[in-house]
């Protein structure tokens, strides 16, 4: 069995949560572009 020390975990926990957090981010961003190309096209022909 492998024993780590508790820094290199603790380092390795901050990197996995920030790698999900962009995952995440990256997720809803792509699921928001359709909505987002809709409500700008609501705002063009508002202007027309």
């Amino acid at each position: 069995m492998i024993v780590f020390p508790v820094e290199t975990f603790g380092v390795v926990l901050v990197l996995v949560t920030v790698a999900c957090g962009l995952l995440l981010t990256l997720a809803v961003a792509e699921a928001c572009r359709p909505l987002q190309r809709a409500v700008l096209e609501q705002a063009h022909r508002r202007n027309d």
